[in-house]
């Protein structure tokens, strides 16, 4: 198994380092840490080919710099396929409720166990690999219903030239019904 790269946004050095430390020797591969998600941002904007981007990004909710960890986590989100795990100490609802407007696909809190800390980032990687193969079905459906429906206005287009024709006419409708109730049936 390829070990799973993180990059850590945590302004608290001492927490991050020893994060760091836990995580390489339980097998993950810690590329980068960031105090300031500024700087994490740059750097994911900097990397030069998508392969090479973390898998996971642990995400302080308060950070050094003028943005917050929830105002990362959501241009993250949105410009890459990185699954996102917030870091807090706090407990107050209202910061929950902010952060799950970002759909994190976990949390920690502080001080964590690194065994919790795993766990959350292994659900974290397959709820990120589930998410990234319902939006390729996603896709790979919507292009199969525009090639049927392709197929069905040339079939209905063919029916139409070739109507002085009885046994290619035949054969044009049978393939036009047999088109429809496979859209149908896909798409019913």
């Amino acid at each position: 198994m390829k070990a799973k790269n993180i990059a850590i946004f945590e302004d608290e050095f001492l927490l991050a380092n020893d994060l760091k430390r836990q995580l390489t020797h339980f097998g993950f591969e810690v590329s980068a840490m960031f105090a300031k998600a500024e700087d994490g941002i740059a750097y994911l904007d900097s990397l030069p080919v998508t392969e090479k981007l973390p898998d996971v990004i642990l995400v302080d909710i308060t950070l050094a710099g003028s943005m917050s960890g929830i105002e990362a986590a959501s241009l993250i989100s949105e410009k890459y396929p990185c699954a996102i795990v917030f870091l807090t100490g706090m407990d107050q609802i209202q910061v929950f409720e902010k952060v799950f407007d970002e759909k994190p696909t976990a949390f920690l809190m502080k001080p964590f166990d690194i065994q919790q800390a795993i766990v959350s980032i292994q659900l974290a990687i397959y709820q990120k690999k589930l998410e990234t193969e319902l939006n390729e079905l996603i896709t790979a459906r919507s292009q199969m219903r525009k090639s049927l429906e392709a197929i069905i206005n040339l079939t209905a287009g063919i029916s139409k030239e070739i109507t002085n024709q009885p046994l290619l006419l035949q054969y044009t409708k049978l393939l036009e019904e047999n088109s429809m109730q496979l859209f149908s049936v896909l798409y019913g």
